[in-house]
């Protein structure tokens, strides 16, 4: 593990420089060796995910400043701190490792970590200790890393109890979701003979990692095109999808539901569209990887197609949205997620949906969804939909609920969906 850090530490300082966390960890692909690459991956993103949290700690503990640290220093106690709360490995050797990491170093603070690192041990109730005298709010803001707006409006939305559970969860490892485009047994087999476990999913040719014997890049299946990665939620909304010949998928990149619909109808017309020629590339590449082909074309979902008008069986709109229901997939950048302008951002899907209603036949059907939990983006504009289209109607997709939800909690995504179907007027 020491070996470890000297480099971590470096990583990070990118990131805080200005770096796409993203592309450091790309980066640091190349350069760590094959064994130590998981617990490398694990200390990076843990760090990002819980540095607001770790420097709460390490302000409370430490006689010294926070910017008074070397910035490799800061993060080498972070690191540290980071080993001790959330790894399963002896604490005190993590302790022992990084006071000796200090003194190679010949640093005057190995006193200070030995004696920091040792007290943050024996706290007995650290979230009091660090929080105690802040509001419910001061300490989300703190604990969790999230901009003041992103918080403030999770509370105003769900509450006190289910906003901080939504902001643990967030911190919490994806899951691995899958869906199978070859043949499933033969798939099946394929990951059996790797020494994969999996489990069955409740979606058709959908299933999860449940321990995976090698990284994903190199699972036999993957580089054939075999399977394709895409969480349970997502699969579930391919699968709501009704039987027809043409579909239009608005915001289609990176193009999960178009391909997960096409495993299970391979006969399905496609129209896949969406904003930006990079946006279309990344469709492109997923489908030249699994050997499939649908229609792509760059167009912006606020904008009216004359093209399009009543020419579709089924329209798909999985509008950009707040995201709140995938924070646990967005690693590194709790920092950066701002939430300020939800208004905005449902003035934009009132727009997209207006427009792709014109694109459904009469007796045809509209999809609405996003990977959002808060009502201003699902059932709020639905409700508003429907009040100025009053030729579309839900279709209750099942006897207990009109709408597909699914909430951040146990490897599962927050989804929300609605189908609507066109009637003659």
């Amino acid at each position: 593990m020491k070996h470890l850090f000297p480099i971590l530490t470096k990583a990070l300082l990118q990131v805080e420089e200005g770096a796409s966390a993203q592309l450091i960890l790309d980066e640091y692909r190349q350069r760590v060796p094959e064994d130590s690459w998981g617990l490398f991956q694990t200390f990076y993103l843990g760090v990002l995910e819980w540095q607001s949290h770790l420097e709460s700690i390490l302000k409370e503990f430490s006689k010294l400043k926070l910017n008074k640290y070397p910035k490799e220093d800061r993060y080498l106690m972070l690191l540290a701190l980071y080993g001790i709360l959330f790894l399963r490995k002896p604490p005190y050797a993590i302790v022992n490792e990084t006071v000796e990491l200090f003194k190679r170093k010949k640093s005057r603070l190995a006193p200070m970590a030995n004696a920091i690192l040792r007290s943050v041990l024996r706290e007995e109730d650290l979230d009091q200790r660090v929080y105690g005298r802040m509001t419910p709010k001061q300490k989300m803001i703190k604990k969790y890393g999230y901009p003041v707006s992103t918080t403030s409006t999770l509370l105003e939305q769900l509450g006190d109890k289910k906003a901080e559970e939504l902001l643990l969860y967030s911190k919490s490892i994806p899951r691995t979701d899958f869906v199978i485009l070859g043949e499933e047994e033969e798939v099946l087999r394929m990951l059996e003979e790797e020494g994969h476990e999996i489990k069955p999913l409740e979606v058709e040719r959908g299933y999860s990692f449940v321990k995976m014997n090698r990284p994903l890049e190199k699972v036999k299946a993957f580089k054939e095109g075999k399977i394709y990665i895409q969480s349970n939620a997502s699969q579930v909304l391919a699968s709501l999808i009704p039987e027809g010949k043409t579909l239009l998928d608005l915001c289609a990149a990176p193009g999960g539901k178009s391909i997960a619909l096409l495993a299970r109808d391979p006969n399905r017309e496609i129209t896949g569209a969406d904003l930006t020629k990079d946006k279309l590339r990344m469709i492109r590449e997923n489908l030249d990887r699994l050997a499939l082909d649908l229609d792509l074309k760059q167009w912006d979902a606020t904008e009216e197609n004359p093209a399009w008008l009543e020419a579709y069986d089924t329209v798909l709109l999985d509008a950009p949205c707040s995201g709140t229901g995938v924070l646990h997939r967005q690693k590194g950048e709790s920092a950066d997620k701002e939430l300020y302008d939800l208004e905005q951002l449902t003035l934009q899907q009132d727009e997209m949906l207006t427009h792709a209603a014109k694109y459904v036949k009469n007796g045809g059907f509209l999809i609405y969804s996003t990977c959002s939990i808060l009502r201003d983006e699902n059932e709020k504009r639905v409700e508003e939909f429907l009040q100025k289209h009053p030729n579309f109607t839900v279709v209750n997709l099942s006897q207990d609920e009109a709408f597909y939800r699914s909430y951040p909690e146990e490897g599962e995504d927050g989804f929300f969906a609605c189908l609507m179907e066109k009637n003659e007027g």
